[in-house]
């Protein structure tokens, strides 16, 4: 079996050690770096081409896309139509697209992979509904991590907060998402000024993130934030590092004590999650999409109910920021919840042996080139 998966941060992956491979993911690679820079929905196009037309030339027997593009989906099924096509959702919003292209979707793409079993339910209830008594093949496959990289080390822990001018009896709250309105962040400045000063002054507020994967500047809201610092008075406990590369993120978990994931919508199952229940870290997060199938309420961190409220985050932040103890048995928790479900080895385990299920079946019919 040839399998072929292009993943959305925009890498292609093959068990064909071709020519063709090679040559296409270096030449998408030396134009996004040198001719693209920051333009992210040109990259995104660019590489997708690249992804459809080797794919087209080499037919794969499996190909697993990792985007929400239906029309890409539908597309690439009606050029390969001796192929598994396997849609990849990494969101719970597939459910909201266009009724007409969500049947085309049902009839005529192979598989689908949901990183959350909320996502999957809301995507076959409305399959369901718009295709009462198809068979729709679709398996959950958490997200996995590094657990080698992300994981708890106690004197790397230590150089790195003296490095950053932490002290021992100081609390590190991490943010690491993007700075956009639904991620919540304005709910953790709120809740930060609802603690007691005692509380507040023993906590200390890092947010790592830009306007979008890759992206800094500057925005409304971003000004907003700024804002709100100075109006609560919160310099002091709020530093902002704007966005960092990918492979700084486990020095920050491992430096950092709980980690607030505020998310105001649904969420998929989100990377900084797993990332820092890897590191030891108890979350405070909204329940929200997934979330709750990764953060074990009372266990390895909090939930917050209803979502983002900062009345809610304040009591959950209260009671860890207070309890060293409590912290410790949370982030305990947390990683032993990483290992069991969220490694790395475990994702790759899943999604081969669903697309192995996949490969046995004959492949759906192509959908109609006019609605592709």
């Amino acid at each position: 079996m040839r399998s072929v998966i292009y993943d959305r941060r925009w890498h292609l992956h093959a068990d064909l050690n071709s020519f063709l491979w090679r040559a296409v993911l270096r030449i998408g690679e030396r134009l996004w770096r040198r001719r693209l820079g920051s333009e992210w929905d040109r990259r995104q196009r660019l590489l997708l081409v690249a992804a459809v037309i080797a794919a087209w030339l080499t037919r794969p027997s499996v190909v697993v896309l990792h985007a929400t593009k239906m029309r890409l989906l539908l597309t690439l099924k009606w050029l390969l139509p001796r192929s598994r096509v396997v849609a990849y959702h990494h969101n719970s919003e597939g459910h909201l697209a266009e009724p007409e292209l969500l049947r085309a979707v049902g009839t005529g793409i192979d598989g689908h992979v949901f990183v959350c079993r909320h996502a999957e339910v809301l995507f076959r209830q409305t399959m369901e509904r718009l295709l009462p008594g198809l068979e729709l093949h679709s398996a959950v496959v958490y997200n996995g991590v590094d657990l080698s990289r992300f994981r708890p080390d106690s004197e790397r822990r230590r150089v790195l907060r003296a490095n950053a001018k932490v002290r021992d009896d100081q609390v590190v709250l991490l943010f690491a998402g993007r700075l956009i309105p639904r991620k919540g962040l304005d709910k953790v400045l709120a809740a930060l000024a609802i603690l007691s000063p005692h509380l507040r002054s023993s906590a200390v507020l890092w947010i790592a993130g830009g306007l979008d994967y890759g992206v800094e500047g500057d925005s409304d809201y971003l000004r907003g934030l700024r804002a709100m610092v100075s109006e609560l008075g919160l310099e002091d406990q709020v530093c902002f590092f704007g966005y960092l590369p990918h492979e700084k993120m486990p020095d920050l978990y491992c430096a950092s004590d709980i980690l607030v994931f505020p998310s105001t919508e649904p969420e998929g199952m989100p990377l900084a999650i797993i990332e820092a229940m890897g590191c030891g870290l108890p979350v405070v997060a909204s329940a929200v999409g997934g979330v709750p199938e990764a953060v074990s309420d009372g266990l390895s961190g909090f939930l917050v109910r209803p979502p983002g409220d900062p009345s809610a985050i304040a009591r959950s932040l209260a009671a860890l920021i207070s309890d060293p103890v409590l912290r410790g048995r949370m982030g305990t928790c947390a990683r032993r919840i990483a290992e069991e479900r969220f490694s790395k080895e475990q994702m790759a385990k899943d999604l081969l042996a669903f697309i192995g299920q996949l490969s046995s079946r004959n492949p759906r019919p192509a959908p109609c080139p006019v609605v592709s």
